[in-house]
This record gives structure tokens, sequence and C-alpha cells, in this order.
């Protein structure tokens, strides 16, 4: 015979077991990205690690649509059942305090888990370009052409700071998404680029290719320098009334790293699980080994579980 309290019992288990992630149940990361982005990367070896933690299999997608701001429309939209998973574009994070619209705005309504790795955002020239040092901009009479992503990705705005705040003399060249910064590069189609250290780790790797700017005050660890570990950061060359403002800005946005969040709506009970999936699976030494490459180990903070 069902007593109250076996009912009761029963009750609260079923609702803790509606509200638990389905393991059998493929989780889907959306990823805001192209694939060959350093974004797109990370995301891929985080999935991989929550198979193998959690036996839970996962799909992956690329959403790079409209630079990013698919992938958070997309998330937002949803059902918030803890099976999808945002693996946003950084650049959301400019368009949001831009006033940018067009899925900036969705920033403040997922529910964060967490980020990873602090954004160390560089710039990198070639070889081909003759530049030593950031200085030789100054006062040049040919303008460096200088490459980034499309207008709302984080290095079409930090190109466009650039310029802003200094002296140098570039020629911004937009549109280049992904690996294709790379790849135009080395094939000499850009003279340098604006981007994240591990992302642009091959153009890096060319020969007489360097870091000549650090786009924030977060330190270059695991390189040469000759390399250019001990780059000036931008500091050092802002002018105007808006370089604080604007330097604070690139600061914050270099330390919130990459975001991950769960589609608004989500129950409590269920993002208090994934959070602390998420935070075990970046506490687990394996997953560190592999997210950090020869660029970003060392004394880099990584991962962080604390959403912002």
């Amino acid at each position: 015979m069902l007593t109250r309290r076996a009912f009761a019992a029963g009750a609260l288990s079923a609702s803790a077991a509606s509200c638990a992630p389905a393991r059998s149940q493929p989780l889907h990361i959306l990823i805001g990205s192209t694939p060959g982005a350093a974004s797109d990367r990370i995301a891929r070896i985080l999935a991989r690690h929550i198979t193998r933690k959690f036996g839970q299999p996962v799909e992956v997608s690329n959403e790079g649509r409209a630079n990013g701001k698919m992938a958070s429309q997309r998330l937002v939209a949803a059902k918030p059942n803890g099976l999808t998973i945002g693996f946003l574009s950084t650049g959301l994070l400019y368009g949001a305090l831009l006033h940018d619209s067009g899925g900036a705005d969705s920033l403040d309504k997922i529910q964060w888990l967490g980020s990873l790795n602090y954004d160390r955002r560089v710039l990198i020239v070639t070889k081909a370009s003759g530049v030593e040092r950031f200085e030789d901009l100054i006062g040049r009479r040919k303008p460096l052409i200088l490459i980034c992503g499309a207008t709302s990705q984080s290095s079409y705005y930090e190109c466009r700071i650039l310029d802003y705040l200094t002296d140098a003399n570039v020629r911004i060249v937009p549109g280049f998404r992904g690996g294709t910064r790379n790849l135009a590069l080395i094939s000499g189609e850009g003279e340098a680029v604006i981007g994240t250290l591990d992302g642009l780790e091959p153009a890096l790797e060319q020969a007489g290719s360097k870091i000549i700017l650090r786009m924030n005050r977060l330190p270059v660890l695991g390189l040469s320098a000759e390399k250019g570990s001990q780059a000036p950061t931008i500091d050092r060359f802002a002018k105007g009334p808006d370089a604080e403002p604007l330097i604070d800005l690139m600061n914050a946005h270099a330390q919130l790293g990459r975001i991950v969040g769960l589609p608004p709506g989500t129950p409590p009970d269920l993002v208090a699980q994934w959070r602390e999936r998420f935070a075990a699976v970046i506490a687990d030494p394996a997953f560190h080994r592999s997210q950090c490459g020869r660029i970003s180990a060392g004394a880099d903070p990584g991962p962080r579980s604390t959403p912002p």
C-alpha cells in the first residue's frame, strides 16, 4: 500500500529526474564562430571532455552567421531543458557595450556557466611588412595593411580603437573570419592582424612574424623575446581623453574570456547542475593540458567557473 510519505518521496524523485539533463540524450553546443577559429577548437575540446567525464554524447555546430549574433539568438530561443549550451562570440560583448543591435542584447538574458581563457589580444606583423616595432608605424608614409574580422567582431572593434587612439598609419581591411586571417597573413594578402594569441599561432609561427603590441595588459607567455614576449601595451602610445576608458574596456573584455551559457528560463536546478559539471571539467588536469597549448601554458589563470 502506497503511503503518503512514499508518494511524496516518489514525486520529489520524479521532479528531480525531470530537471536533470538526460545523459542518454545528446548535448548540443552552439559555437558562435567559424570552423578553425580558436573558439571553435576550444569548444570541441570541451565537448570531448564532457563526454569523457559524464558519458553524455555531444553534438557541436558552428553558427558563425552574422558574426556570432545568430548563435546568441538561437541560444535565447532554445528549449531551456539543459540540452543546449552556447559558446558565444566575444565580439558580442563590445556590441552590447556599444549598443550594437542584433544579438548583443541577448547576453543579459542567458544563464551564465562561466568562461574559458583569458584573452591575450595582440598585434602581429609579418616579415614582409618591414615593421620591427610599433614605433615604426608612427609617421610612416605607407599604411600598414591591417586585416581583421567582420564589423561586429572583437578584432574589428580593436583595430578601430588602435586607429583612433594612436598615430599609427594603418589601413583596416575587415571581412577575414576565423582561420582565414592566418591564411591571409601567410599568403601575403595582409601585413598585420589583431586577435587572440592562441587563435593566431599559425601566423606567428611564420619566419619573421612577431608581436609588436599587446592590446591589453595580460602577459604574453611561452614565447621568446624575438617573437614579441616583451612587446609594449597600447597604454604607451594611446592619446586623447578617451584613451583610459577604451583601454579599460579592452582589459575588461580580455579578463572575461570566452563565454559559456544556457538558454534563458533554464530551471535553477539545471543551471546549478551544469555549473557543477562545467567546474568539474575545467578543473580536470586532462582538460587543462589539452585546452592550453604551447602559447597559453604556464601561469595562465585559465578557465573560470564563476559566472560574470
